[in-house]
């Protein structure tokens, strides 16, 4: 029995764009997710990975917005990867969901690039766990604690294996911790990516950017470009213009 023909609580994601299964436990995706799916331009063609995909948020989003473009997403977690192949099936998601696969993997295991079919990978998509396991108290619930906290920072390895997926040229697009931002260059420039553009969210007006959205390109050769930064909430707490549109879909940041 398909998803579609049995009761599955669901919720709306991209301002109701897309479908998701709603999970009991575990990360759901928000901001960050919305903000690595807007580095994705609409005209963009290709086959296009996420890593870490959770409940298929970013994966169905850029699907939805890229009519050109074959997405998989992978997550080592198999609950996760289930719920995203259950959210593919929904009626909401049938506009695109035949250019969507979810794969339940390493994204480091060595064959992984045999298990993409083509193989031709022009764009990866990762928001890694933000934090080691001895720089936040765990969260009780398992698989929260995996979505955010991982025993060995996974952005060496993660930043690797997309260097080994992509075609020349192929594009990364990676949503972090504004801290971690010169881990994130070294990595990347360690891997052969250039053509870097760096785009900082700020919380509020006046306040050191919490987040960046990092691009670049595999042996791209084009000089480190900062963007303006973003601010994401009002004095008052309310969302602006441009997170609004974000959240809706809206927005294409021009990064890919």
């Amino acid at each position: 029995m398909s998803a579609d023909e049995r009761t599955v609580e669901t919720h709306g994601f991209l301002g109701a764009r897309i479908a998701l299964v709603k999970p009991a436990s575990g990360h759901r995706p928000g901001l960050d997710a919305a903000l690595l799916q807007a580095a994705v331009s609409p005209q963009r063609k290709g086959l296009c990975v996420e890593f870490g995909c959770g409940t298929g948020a970013v994966a169905l989003s850029v699907a939805a917005r890229a009519a050109e473009l074959e997405v998989v997403g992978v997550d080592s977690d198999e609950v996760a990867a289930h719920q995203a192949e259950e959210a593919r099936q929904l009626l909401q998601n049938r506009g695109f969901a035949e250019r969507v696969k979810f794969v339940a993997a390493d994204v480091t295991e060595p064959q992984l690039g045999e298990r993409l079919r083509p193989a031709r990978v022009d764009l990866v998509l990762m928001n890694p766990p933000f934090y080691a396991a001895c720089e936040v108290s765990a969260s009780p619930d398992q698989r929260r604690r995996v979505a955010h906290q991982a025993e060995v920072d996974p952005l060496p390895r993660w930043i690797a294996a997309a260097s080994s997926l992509l075609v020349r040229k192929g594009d990364i697009a990676i949503v972090h911790r504004a801290d971690r931002l010169a881990a994130i260059l070294k990595e990347l420039a360690a891997h052969r990516f250039g053509s870097m553009k760096i785009l900082p969210f700020h919380a509020h007006a006046g306040e050191a950017a919490g987040r960046v959205l990092v691009s670049a390109r595999l042996e791209g050769k084009a000089p480190l470009v900062l963007g303006a930064g973003i601010v994401l909430h009002e004095a008052d707490g309310a969302w602006t213009q441009v997170a609004g549109a974000i959240l809706r879909g809206e927005a294409d940041f021009g990064l890919l």
